[in-house]
């Protein structure tokens, strides 16, 4: 298993969802390597395959301060928003960050 910590240069991803406006994922990538999992496709942005899924989590160190940052430029600061958590990435997973 290959844990990196890495800084993102965004945590909140507008989506097209039905009812949800915008998606957090703290990591890229998962520990579970599930057969029929769709997030597969994330590895892409790593450089790495879709086989390589379940063997890699890059823990994005700098999400809190991201969202913070981020959702002061929301309307309203984000009130009335729908944010999905963890749409690609298992979050709750025991990892060696702190995110």
């Amino acid at each position: 298993m290959e844990f990196k910590e890495v800084k993102a240069k965004t945590i909140l991803t507008a989506c097209k969802i039905p009812d949800i406006d915008y998606v957090i994922n703290p990591y890229i990538g998962c520990r579970f390597a599930c057969k029929y999992c769709y997030a597969s496709f994330m590895g892409r942005f790593i450089d790495k395959t879709i086989y390589d899924w379940g063997g890699y989590v890059y823990a994005k160190i700098n999400a809190p301060e991201l969202l913070k940052k981020e959702i002061k430029k929301l309307k309203n600061n984000g009130k009335g928003k729908e944010i999905f958590f963890s749409s690609v990435t298992d979050s709750l997973s025991r990892s060696r960050s702190k995110v």
